[in-house]
């Protein structure tokens, strides 16, 4: 057998034994063909090692394949949050070669990467091997690096607050926002974050679309003697529209001004969602759930389909789940909605508000 590859020049002839490799993902191959169906795999691996499982396995598209769960390893536990989505295999062992690297070298902590993680909100593989390789050279800042006071003195005397009202002197929200952009740091959920060869600069590029699923409502109705709902249609379901509004807005209370994008488990596309807020909308005679979405930078193809994943686990098995386990009560009787089925594709779709609209031209011409 020839002499084994180095993984992506990560690894070096001298350094590329199995024994010698830290292990920085597990996971867990949950479809495809029966030969790797639950099959676990840890990563680094050799490029040698990653095309014999490709061959034992007899379909190369197994190193493409994007289905898999995480195991727990203590170095990356959580770090599937802070990487784009839908990673292949074979990008997330480039990852872990990087990682592998930095580890040996007596740099890494897991809380530094995700924070200059969250500040770059890297969009692909790449981004992501950039900033591990570039590692050295950004900082995790503590909380008390900014000193307000300071920062009041400095912007009081800068050409900015001329020009600015008075008004933002003492918001200090923007003082803070205008401390960020003049330094080049950017604010993460574990501290301030800079780089010490160049700014780093978020622009926002503020948009909204909206995402329409239909509603069912079931009514166990007081005079009837069977335990079977009614399934509710037509003028029936739409009468109970401001009931099922009050219920989302009073769900929300706890949610603040973001609404559900308090949930969201991709800590990347957190950083560019604004806010999520459910409401209803009656189409065509039909009730429909409407999912608001503000945004401060524009999605991915990859981030737009993790939204709509996680939108749908929320209303499933998450925020929505309430809907359908705890029951409303009218006058006609109790009262349950549905979000959400994953297995019922029939009457459970979701459609933006273009998809849904021109869906329905379309009926119209027909």
């Amino acid at each position: 057998m020839g002499q084994e590859k180095p993984c992506n020049n990560h690894y070096t002839k001298e350094n590329s034994s199995s024994d010698y490799r830290k292990v920085i993902f597990r996971i867990m191959c949950i479809k495809g063909d029966p030969e790797y169906i639950d099959r676990v795999l840890s990563l680094p691996i050799s490029v040698d090692q990653m095309e014999a499982i490709a061959d034992q396995n007899g379909k190369p598209a197994f190193l493409q394949s994007r289905t898999f769960n995480f195991q727990y390893v203590p170095e990356s536990d959580g770090m599937d949050d802070y990487l784009p989505p839908f990673r292949s295999v074979e990008e997330l062992n480039q990852i872990a070669c990087a990682m592998q690297e930095i580890c040996q070298n007596g740099c890494y902590h897991k809380k530094e990467l995700f924070a200059f993680l969250e500040a770059e909100i890297p969009e692909d593989t790449d981004a992501v091997l950039k900033i591990i390789k570039d590692y050295e050279n950004y900082q995790l800042l503590p909380w008390n690096y900014y000193q307000r006071p300071y920062t009041e003195y400095l912007w009081e005397r800068s050409d900015v607050s001329r020009s600015h009202d008075k008004q933002n002197f003492t918001d200090s929200e923007y003082l803070e926002k205008e401390w960020l952009r003049q330094n080049g740091i950017i604010k993460t959920e574990f501290g301030y974050v800079r780089n010490q060869k160049r700014p780093l600069v978020r622009n926002e590029e503020e948009s909204t679309f909206s995402l329409y699923s239909p509603i069912i409502l079931l009514l166990y109705e007081n005079k009837r003697t069977e335990p079977v709902p009614v399934l509710l249609a037509g003028e029936e379901e739409i009468g109970y529209q401001t009931v099922i509004q009050a219920r989302i807005e009073e769900s929300l209370e706890e949610c603040g001004p973001q609404g559900l994008e308090v949930y969201l488990a991709n800590q990347l596309l957190k950083q560019k969602v604004k806010a999520m807020m459910p409401h209803t909308e009656i189409v065509n005679q039909k009730l429909y759930l409407v999912l608001r979405v503000d945004l401060n930078q524009p999605l991915t193809d990859s981030e737009y389909q993790q939204l709509v994943n996680e939108w749908t686990l929320q209303a499933e098995h998450g925020w929505g789940l309430e809907f359908f386990e705890q029951a409303i009560n009218v006058p006609e009787g109790e009262l349950f909605a549905v979000f959400w089925e994953s297995d019922d594709a029939l009457h459970f779709t979701i459609e933006t508000e273009r998809e849904l609209f021109g869906h329905a031209a379309q009926r119209e011409l027909m």
